[in-house]
């Protein structure tokens, strides 16, 4: 007996995962943003998180402020990263491995070189 590939609906292929991090679906509300480097994960309640401040730069760097924490991330195109949480929807943000010079294709992705956790001053 074999088998019957049905033709009445496309396949639907699913976005990858960049390899910064995670969004969460369309019209899904985050309730945390967990931040990972390495083995270890902090993670923060959405509603905890009470401003984000984006500066572009070589690199790019996203300050975050959770009550009397920060988390300063730095990477290329994080303005990736502050539309998601403009827009509710960031739920994992992780270190990226480093792009290999000359490779052109991941010049232009967003890339997570580093994340700092602090106390506000």
């Amino acid at each position: 007996m074999s088998l019957k590939h049905s033709t009445d609906k496309p396949s639907v292929a699913r976005p990858a995962v960049p390899a910064w991090g995670r969004l969460a679906e369309d019209g899904e509300a985050t309730r945390a943003v967990c931040f990972c480097i390495g083995e270890r994960a902090v993670s923060y309640p959405a509603d905890a998180i009470e401003r984000w401040e984006f500066s572009p730069g070589n690199p790019d760097a996203l300050v975050i402020t959770a009550g009397q924490e920060t988390v300063t991330v730095l990477g290329r195109k994080l303005v990736t990263l502050r539309d998601a949480l403009n827009s509710g929807r960031l739920l994992e943000v992780t270190v990226t491995a480093k792009p290999t010079a000359g490779d052109s294709a991941a010049e232009n992705e967003t890339t997570v070189s580093e994340i700092r956790f602090g106390v506000v001053q």
